[in-house]
This record gives structure tokens, sequence and C-alpha cells, in this order.
């Protein structure tokens, strides 16, 4: 089946019995028994199996749903879900006899008990979506692990919002290496260019300042150091597919008196 994750959601599947291949931003792969997945919107994938007896379960959320139930668990947890979508994680068998059985309950309370079905749907996303995030951290911390210590180093200065909102040549500073050799180990070893990696920092401290203070978005383009407030708000909608103004108003959390 040919699908492409329409509009504002999320979606994804889960791999119960058989083999199926994935195709996803121009990579196919093979998908088996307890592999789970997860699509960002608006992206094209597909999923075929010549197997009879295969069989998947799918899923699909919202943004504003998927952004409020992966900040259930953390900040964080929303930002590694995002940044690994399309990479497969594999349940243990434990884990998909779980999941089939509550699939199970969910079907029978769908005749049953119609009006608590939002509620079996949102705990197994909950459940599945904590899984996948827990698998996705320890595969980065194993890579990152195995990075070299001046690139460690580098990444520990550039958490810093003082330092990943300044001009990218004072940034390029820091290191010891001339900007063209920089950027190529920095993608060599991160997997994504400088430019890029920083330009999610900044994008993710916005979320935070849209969120939790009462800046204005023209105030939070130039803490970010952009000199068009145009651009801001073009990357901004191109990487959350909200407008600052439409995540503010989703997502603000009200802490300050």
């Amino acid at each position: 089946a040919e699908i492409v994750n329409e509009g504002k959601r999320f979606g994804g599947y889960v791999i119960i019995d058989g083999e199926f291949l994935h195709e996803y931003m121009g990579k196919t792969i093979t998908l088996s028994r307890g592999d789970a997945i997860l699509v960002n919107p608006n992206r094209f994938h597909t999923q075929t199996s010549e197997q009879q007896k295969s069989l998947l379960a799918n899923f699909s959320i919202s943004i504003e749903g998927f952004h409020l139930l992966t900040n259930a668990h953390c900040e964080e947890t929303y930002k590694n879900l995002i940044a690994h979508s399309g990479e497969p994680v594999t349940l243990t068998e434990k884990e998909i006899e779980y999941l089939v059985s509550a699939l199970n309950k969910t079907y029978s309370v769908s005749f049953q008990q119609p009006k608590n079905i939002d509620f079996y749907h949102i705990s197994i996303m909950h459940w599945l979506l904590g899984i996948m995030n827990l698998s996705y951290t320890e595969s980065t911390s194993a890579t990152q692990n195995s990075y070299p210590d001046w690139l460690k180093n580098f990444l520990i200065k550039l958490d810093s919002p003082e330092v990943f909102c300044s001009p990218l040549s004072e940034i390029y500073a820091l290191t010891s290496y001339s900007q063209s050799r920089f950027i190529h180990l920095f993608t060599k070893y991160v997997g994504k260019p400088p430019v890029q990696y920083i330009t999610d920092l900044k994008i993710n401290y916005a979320k935070n300042l849209l969120t939790k203070t009462n800046f204005s978005i023209l105030e939070i383009s130039n803490i970010l150091n952009y000199s068009s407030l145009s651009y801001f708000l073009t990357l901004f909608k191109k990487m959350t597919s909200f407008t600052p103004s439409e995540y503010r108003q989703r997502f603000y959390i009200n802490t300050i008196e």
C-alpha cells in the first residue's frame, strides 16, 4: 500500500507477523515481526508484503496530540522521536504479546464501551512511543560515546543558547579545524551538517521560548540571531508545521506571574 501522511498527523505501524518492505524518504528496508516505525507528517511511504499471513497494526495521531502525548514523558521525548522518524525499533516478544492483547481489548471495547475507546488508543500510543524513545536514546548514547573527544567537548559547548545562537563563524572558531574540514568531520560523525544541527537546536529553543515566556515573536527571532523575521517564520513553519503564533496558542504553558 502507498501511503502519505496527509495534513498534520503522525503515522506508523508495528509488524505483528510476516515481513514487509518499507520505503521511506528514498530508502527501502525489510521489516519483520516486532519492528515498529514512526513516520512524520506529510511524508510519503510505502509498505508491501508478498506473504499471505502478514499482519501489521497501523496508528495515526495529530501533531497536537503527538506533542501533548510525548510531553507527558518530557520535552526531549518529542525531539528524540522526531529526529529518528523512519528508523525501526524492534519490540521484544513480551512487548509484542502485550500489544496484541491491548489491541484485542481495544477492539472489544469499541463494541461494548465505545465512549472509552479513545482512552485505550491513547494508552497504547503512550506506551509504544515510550518504548521507541527509550530505544532511540540508548542508540544515540552508544553513538555519541564513539565520538572523538574534540567533538564531545564541542557538542557540550554548543548545547548553550549563548553559543548556538551566535554567528556561524564564531561557532566554527570554537574548533581547531578549518571550516571546510570541520563541516566534513562533523557531518561524518553526527550524520548531519553542523548548520542543520544548529538549526534544530534553535528551533527547539524557539519552542521553549514560545511556550514558557512572554517574549514577542520578533524578540524570539532576534534572540535566535535571525536577521529576518520572515525567514524565521518560514523556517519555523517548515520544521514544525505550525507558525510561531499557532504553536504558542496551542502549547503555551502559563507559568508566568
